[in-house]
């Protein structure tokens, strides 16, 4: 006999999205992820399993890793947010001289390495939002004469649309273009303020933007980690990001009071992405930086004129 859908039950567990009767529920039922969400510098996936992406919606399709039985009892999600490690300034001599003493970062004392580990996490929460900000490939709309395979899914966050036929592709998009947001217990995405505290409700978060399908995926950007140093005086830091033949128009320094946000583009498209949480406060409007054939050169204005045992937190 056929089973009515009122008889079937949603199953609960992470990465499952089917549902099943309880007379049809075998140890094999269920493929799913007994673990948690993780983020880490940009990289998604569960804590119980290897596999990671950069997408968030690759992310959400990842196939679990264990299989069991169907449950309908609902898992309390908590994405576990990791901050990057941070490189070590070089030490050495400065290369100039304004009106001050200057001097490289030394050593931190173990004071100063506990302060830091309990704004770890703030870090974090700042570099999502400096992520949401740079240019994101998905805005760039897809080529005229792409061919798109029939039920090709959009690539925009919080959109289910599937490709159907040419004119899906001037069809109205729903979605976010920002990227997700969670902090302490609240979930959300950059680009809009509603936030919840459930991930089921999070991704049940309707789009704040409207925009046209996105069906081919860009190329993935190359990640680099260039070098950096810095010197201070009384007045300013010089920091200095070790990058030759930077892009000046996709270059880009955000900074903030406590926090200063680094994209800086190199050659063939390399990015260079960071987040440095600042040892203490600047002036950001009189803060600036300029691209250079060797580098690039971040002058951050001091809000109090004393000097810093270190560049960051």
């Amino acid at each position: 006999y056929f089973e009515s859908m009122s008889d079937l039950i949603e199953c609960q567990n992470n990465g499952c999205d089917k549902s099943y009767s309880a007379a049809d529920n075998s140890d094999t039922s269920c493929q799913h992820h007994p673990g948690q969400p993780i983020f880490h510098e940009g990289l998604k996936g569960w804590t119980c399993c290897k596999k990671r992406t950069t997408d968030f919606n690759e992310f959400l399709s990842l196939p679990g890793c264990t299989w069991s039985k169907h449950s309908d009892e609902k898992r309390e999600v908590v994405p576990i947010e990791t901050a990057p490690q941070r490189a070590q300034p070089a030490g050495g001599a400065p290369t100039s001289s304004d009106g001050g003493v200057e001097s490289y970062g030394h050593r931190q004392s173990s004071a100063k390495q506990e302060k830091r580990e309990k704004t770890a996490e703030q870090t974090a929460a700042l570099s999502r939002a400096a992520n949401a900000e740079a240019a994101d490939p998905l805005e760039e709309p897809d080529a005229p004469d792409a061919v798109i395979q029939v039920n090709a899914p959009c690539l925009h966050r919080g959109c289910e649309y599937k490709y159907q036929d040419e004119k899906s592709k001037e069809d109205e998009c729903i979605y976010h273009p920002g990227k997700p947001v969670f902090h302490d217990m609240s979930k959300g995405w950059s680009c809009c303020r509603r936030k919840v505290l459930e991930f089921d409700e999070f991704l049940k978060i309707e789009g704040c933007t409207v925009g046209k399908h996105k069906f081919v995926a860009p190329p993935a950007p190359t990640t680099v980690d260039y070098r950096y140093d810095y010197y201070q005086s009384v007045p300013k830091v010089i920091l200095s990001i070790y990058c030759k033949k930077a892009n000046k128009e996709k270059t880009n320094i955000r900074f903030e009071k406590d926090a200063i946000h680094l994209y800086v583009v190199g050659p063939d498209s390399q990015v260079f992405e960071k987040t440095l949480k600042l040892y203490e406060r600047i002036k950001p409007d009189e803060s600036s930086f300029v691209v250079m054939s060797t580098k690039v050169e971040v002058r951050l204005i001091k809000e109090e004129s004393v000097q810093w045992d270190t560049l960051e937190m």
